[in-house]
């Protein structure tokens, strides 16, 4: 091997330990990287007014049945809104900024976004849709996980706050799979 490779490879191997040390250093944060989008919100509205549409052409040839049925569909889908998008949403948001917060060392508010996400998610549990159940449930227990974890064990907290944020992330895109066969009524909760 030529010195001129020797070198090289010094350096290389002086690099990869510099790189190393400085990732040590900074902690070991991963965030959630993964695509997130609107178009669950966007979605929900748009189908709302559709059903306004549908609702004043019914209107127009005095088919009152119809209309009322049409506007009960458009109700329904800004209780969808209302009790379950939004929240995910805020959830979402609360999750992925309290994975930022802690590893700025802001423990506490982190473990605040936690506990606030905590209680959006109790609160959309708390219906008569079994997978709409289920699934809360499921992220409220990675919430309650981690958050002793994040005192106990913290070479385990960047895993959890990954997956955490992507069965978030789900539950927002997702949610017509997870809202299939619910309907809300006007009070939290469904019918």
């Amino acid at each position: 091997m030529s010195a001129y490779r020797i070198v090289l490879l010094c350096i290389f191997g002086l690099f990869l330990v510099g790189c190393q040390q400085d990732r040590q250093k900074s902690g070991p944060w991963l965030p959630v990287l993964e695509p997130t989008s609107f178009s669950y919100l966007e979605d929900t509205v748009a189908r709302g007014l559709a059903w306004i549409d549908r609702a004043e052409a019914e209107l127009a040839v005095k088919n009152q049945e119809k209309a009322l049925e049409n506007l009960q569909q458009s109700r329904h889908a800004l209780l969808e809104l209302r009790h379950y998008f939004v929240p995910m949403t805020q959830v979402r948001q609360l999750v992925y900024d309290a994975n930022r917060l802690y590893f700025l060392n802001r423990v506490k508010e982190a473990r605040n976004n936690l506990t606030r996400a905590r209680g959006f998610l109790i609160a959309i549990g708390n219906s008569d849709g079994e997978t709409l159940r289920k699934a809360a449930s499921e992220a409220e227990t990675m919430i309650d996980r981690l958050l002793p974890a994040m005192e106990q064990s913290p070479s385990n907290v960047a895993e959890q706050f990954r997956s955490l944020g992507h069965k978030v992330n789900m539950l927002a895109i997702k949610g017509d799979l997870v809202l299939s066969g619910v309907r809300f009524s006007e009070e939290q909760g469904t019918e």
